[in-house]
C-alpha cells in the first residue's frame, strides 16, 4: 500500500528556510542579500539617488504633496 505524506506549513516553511541558508552559504552571504527593508546607508549613493533625496526632503519640509513614481520593482513600496 502506497502511503502519502503531508507536509504542514511549517514543515514546508522549515524546507524553504533550508534552501534559503543553502544559497546564502554558496555565495558566502552574511545577511540576507535583498531585505524587504533596506537601510539608507546601505545604498549606494548615485547622483540619481541624491537627486531624489534632495526633492523628497524639501516637499516634506515645505509640507507639499509629492507623488513618487518609477518602474515595478524600483523600490517604491513604503512598509
Amino acid at each position: 500500500m502506497l502511503k502519502l505524506k503531508t507536509i504542514t506549513e511549517a514543515e514546508a516553511s522549515l524546507e524553504k528556510q533550508k534552501k534559503m541558508i543553502n544559497y546564502k552559504s554558496f555565495y558566502g552571504f552574511n545577511k540576507e542579500p535583498f531585505p524587504q527593508d533596506i537601510k539608507t546607508d546601505a545604498l549606494y549613493p548615485t547622483a540619481t539617488l541624491n537627486a531624489f533625496t534632495e526633492r523628497f526632503l524639501c516637499a516634506v519640509n515645505l509640507g507639499a504633496v509629492a507623488v513618487i513614481t518609477g518602474e515595478v520593482g524600483y523600490g517604491k513600496s513604503m512598509r
